[in-house]
């Protein structure tokens, strides 16, 4: 009996030596994968920085081409008012007339200060005959 006895505690040990190392292994399995685990939560959270620094950019975008938007159509607004502001078919049409009626203007400015200079001279003339009749008078009295 007693050899049953150490028979039956030899592999009671054997058993518990294969148990521990069996739960050995399955401390190392389990620290392996707390590793990974650990690894794959800094992933995520980097991966969660990307994405907030992502949506802050599209943010941003969007906030820019709201910008883009309001400008182009105050582009457009301006263009509208220089579209109205330009000339016709029409308004182009009446440019040789308003030529002519600008030289013919012209020719008349010209014949006006020909004749303003024509007067100038004459009273200037006029003004010396004036001075020189004065004058004349003048000696005239001191005579008589």
């Amino acid at each position: 009996m007693e050899n049953l006895m150490k028979q039956i505690l030899a592999e009671i040990q054997d058993l518990k030596s294969q148990m521990n190392s069996r739960f050995d292994m399955l401390e190392t399995r389990m620290a392996n994968m707390e590793t990974k685990m650990s690894g794959m939560e800094t992933r995520m959270n980097d991966m969660e920085t990307r994405m907030s620094g992502m949506e802050t950019r599209m943010a941003n975008m969007e906030t820019k081409m709201a910008g883009m938007e309001t400008e182009q159509q105050s582009m457009k607004q301006d263009i509208s008012s220089i579209k109205e502001m330009m000339a016709t078919k029409e308004d182009v049409a009446e440019i040789p007339a308003i030529k002519i009626a600008v030289m013919e203007t012209v020719e008349e400015v010209k014949k006006i200060k020909t004749t303003q200079v024509r007067h100038e001279r004459t009273l200037d003339l006029l003004s010396r005959r004036s001075i020189d009749q004065e004058a004349a008078i003048a000696d005239l009295r001191q005579i008589i």
